[in-house]
C-alpha cells in the first residue's frame, strides 16, 4: 500500500472516531432535550458496545468499560464535544426536519397521480429518505435549509428511480418546490451538496454486507 493510500485510510479512521464522539454527544443531548435524560455513563457504556460489535463482534459477555483513565477522558470528551454541538447550532435547539417537509411533497404528488405506479412510489420514498441521511455527515448540506434539503432530496430520488426504471409510470406537479419557496436554482445547488454527502455517508459508513446482498 503506498502512501496516499496509508494517508486516506488514517483520515478514514480518524474521521469515524470523531463521528462515533459526535454521535455519543448528540444522543445525550438529544436525551436532555426531550426529556428523557440518561447519565453520561449509559452513553458511554452503549458506544462502547457498539465499538466492540465493530471491531470484534458481541455477545452476551461484553462488559461495559472499566472505570479507569480512559473511561474518564471519554466523559471530558463528550462534554466538550456537547458544548461544541451547542456553540455550531447557536444554542438553537428547535429543529426543523427536511425529512417531514420531503414526505409532505411527496404525499402531495402521489394524491395527485392517481394512476401512478404504487412501487417506484416508493422507490421514490425510500431514495429521498436515504438522501436526507446522508446529509447528516455532510457539513455544507446541513448549513442548507429544511425546505431546499426536501426539496433536493426528491428531486434526487425521482431523477434516480426514472432512470433507472424506464418502465415505471409516474406523473410529477409542475413546479412544486415552489410551494416551500424554494426556486430551482437553489434547489440545484443542493441537489450537487446531497450528492456530495451520499459519498462521503458510502466512505465513513460502509454498507453492512448483510444489506448489500439483499439490495438494500
Amino acid at each position: 500500500m503506498n502512501n496516499n493510500n496509508h494517508n486516506r485510510y488514517d483520515i478514514t479512521l480518524l474521521q469515524r472516531q470523531e463521528l462515533s464522539k459526535l454521535a455519543a454527544a448528540s444522543i445525550f443531548l438529544a436525551c436532555k432535550l426531550c426529556n428523557e435524560q440518561r447519565r453520561i455513563r449509559d452513553v458511554i457504556n452503549i458506544q462502547h458496545v457498539l465499538q466492540m460489535q465493530e471491531c470484534d463482534g458481541i455477545d452476551d459477555q461484553t462488559n461495559p468499560p472499566a472505570l479507569d483513565e480512559q473511561y474518564w477522558e471519554s466523559k471530558r470528551d463528550m462534554v466538550n464535544m456537547e458544548q461544541t454541538l451547542l456553540r455550531v447550532i447557536m444554542f438553537d435547539v428547535n429543529v426543523c426536519y427536511p425529512h417531514r417537509i420531503m414526505i409532505l411533497l411527496w404525499e402531495e404528488n402521489v394524491k395527485a397521480d392517481k394512476n401512478g405506479d404504487a412501487n417506484a412510489w416508493k422507490k421514490i420514498l425510500k431514495a429521498a429518505w436515504r438522501s436526507l441521511n446522508d446529509s447528516l455527515f455532510h457539513v455544507d448540506s446541513l448549513m442548507c435549509s429544511a425546505p431546499s434539503l426536501a426539496c433536493a432530496s426528491l428531486s434526487l430520488a425521482l431523477d434516480e428511480v426514472q432512470c433507472h426504471d424506464t418502465t415505471s409510470n409516474i406523473h410529477v406537479l409542475h413546479e412544486w418546490w415552489c410551494w416551500m419557496d424554494v426556486t430551482q436554482k437553489e434547489m440545484v445547488e443542493v441537489k450537487q451538496k446531497l450528492l456530495e454527502a451520499a459519498r462521503i455517508s458510502k466512505l465513513l459508513v460502509p454498507t453492512p454486507t448483510f444489506l448489500e446482498n439483499t439490495g438494500e
